[in-house]
C-alpha cells in the first residue's frame, strides 16, 4: 500500500512540474539518443579494421548497402503503413542517383581511411563535414558568414591538419600529408555534400523514399566492383561485415529520435563524442595509442565544429527535420 502512495505522488510531482522540467527531461533522453548515435558510427567505421588486404573495401561497403536496402524494405513493409510501390514512387531519381554515388564514394573513403588510421582520428576528420558545408555554402550559394564562423572554420582546419601531420609516413602521400589522412578529408567533403542534396530534396521527397533510394542505389553503384574484386570471406567476416547495413540504419533512427527531443545547439557537443567511442575502441580492440598532435587536432575540430553548429542553430528552435531523418551514415 505504501509503495502505491509513493508512485501516485510521484506521478503527481512529475504532472506539476514545471515545463522546464520536461524540457530538462527530454534534452536528457535527446542526448541519451545522440550518444547511441555516435557510438554505432564509431562501430560501423572500425570495421574499416577488419578489413585485410585480400578482402576488397567494394566488397564491405557492397555487403553494408544490401544489408541496409533490406532493413528499410523490412521498415517499410511493417510500420510505414505504405506499399513498397507507393515508397519507391519518386520525381527525384537523377538526385538520388548522385546522392547515392556521393554517399557510396564518401563512405568508402571514411572506412579506406580507417585501414591505416588510428579510429578516433577518422572519427574526428569525419566530423570535419560541418566545415565543408559552410564553405560549399559561401562558395555555391554566395552566403555570407560571421567572423566567428570564420574562426571556427580556420579552427577545423587547423584541427585536420594537425592530425594529418600526426600520421606516420606511408608510401604515398599528398603534399607531404598520410595519404589515409587526405581519404578521409575527401570522405568527409563528400559526406557533406551529399548532407547539402538532402537538404534539397528533403522540400519534394519522403523520407523512407530516400532511404530505399540511397540504400538500392548504392547497391547497383557498387555491384560491378565488388563483383570485380569479390574474394572468398570467412562466415565470421560476413556475419560482421553484413550487420553494417542494420547498425548504419540504427545510428540513422537514433539521430532522429535526439533531435525530435532536443535542440541542435544542445546536441552538438555530444555528437563529437564519437572521438572519444573511437578512441575507446581503437585502444581496446586495435591497441591503439592516440598522439598528442591528434589529441589537440581533435579538440580544434570539437571546439570548431560545435561554434559552427550552434552558431548556425541561432534563432531557430529545431533542427530541419527532414534532413535529419534522411542524412545516411556515416
Amino acid at each position: 500500500m505504501q509503495t502505491k502512495k509513493n508512485c501516485y505522488f510521484s506521478l503527481m510531482v512529475l504532472l506539476k512540474a514545471k515545463p522546464e522540467v520536461w524540457h530538462q527531461k527530454s534534452d536528457l533522453m535527446g542526448a541519451c539518443w545522440m550518444l547511441l548515435t555516435t557510438l554505432f558510427i564509431s562501430l560501423f567505421l572500425a570495421s574499416g579494421k577488419l578489413v585485410e588486404e585480400d578482402i576488397s573495401i567494394f566488397q564491405v561497403v557492397f555487403l553494408r548497402y544490401v544489408t541496409g536496402f533490406l532493413t528499410v524494405v523490412c521498415l517499410v513493409v511493417s510500420h510505414s503503413g505504405i506499399s513498397i510501390r507507393k515508397a519507391f514512387k519518386t520525381t527525384r531519381l537523377l538526385m538520388n542517383l548522385a546522392r547515392s554515388v556521393v554517399c557510396v564514394v564518401g563512405i568508402t573513403c571514411l572506412l579506406y581511411a580507417a585501414m591505416g588510421m588510428p579510429l578516433a582520428d577518422v572519427n574526428a576528420i569525419g566530423l570535419t563535414q560541418n566545415m565543408f558545408i559552410v564553405l560549399l555554402a559561401v562558395l555555391f550559394l554566395r552566403e555570407s558568414i560571421s567572423l566567428l564562423r570564420w574562426v571556427s572554420i580556420i579552427c577545423c582546419a587547423a584541427g585536420a591538419f594537425l592530425i594529418a601531420l600526426s600520421q606516420p609516413e606511408s608510401i604515398n602521400s599528398f603534399f607531404q600529408l598520410n595519404f589515409f589522412a587526405v581519404i578521409a578529408l575527401v570522405g568527409a567533403l563528400l559526406i557533406a555534400i551529399e548532407m547539402i542534396l538532402v537538404k534539397l530534396m528533403a522540400i519534394h521527397e519522403r523520407s523512407l523514399t530516400m532511404l530505399l533510394y540511397v540504400n538500392g542505389l548504392g547497391v547497383v553503384v557498387l555491384c560491378l566492383p565488388a563483383i570485380a574484386n569479390w574474394q572468398t570471406v570467412t562466415i565470421w567476416e560476413l556475419v560482421c561485415f553484413s550487420l553494417l547495413g542494420p547498425i548504419a540504419i540504427a545510428a540513422q533512427l537514433c539521430t532522429v529520435q535526439a533531435y525530435r527531443l532536443a535542440d541542435a545547439s544542445f546536441l552538438a557537443p555530444i555528437n563529437y563524442c564519437g572521438i572519444l567511442f573511437g578512441g575507446i575502441i581503437g585502444f581496446f580492440c586495435f591497441g591503439e595509442i592516440p598522439s598528442v598532435s591528434g589529441v589537440i587536432g581533435a579538440l580544434l575540430i570539437t571546439i570548431g565544429g560545435v561554434t559552427l553548429v550552434r552558431a548556425a542553430s541561432r534563432g531557430m528552435k529545431r533542427v530541419n527535420k527532414e534532413c535529419v531523418i534522411n542524412t545516411d551514415l556515416k
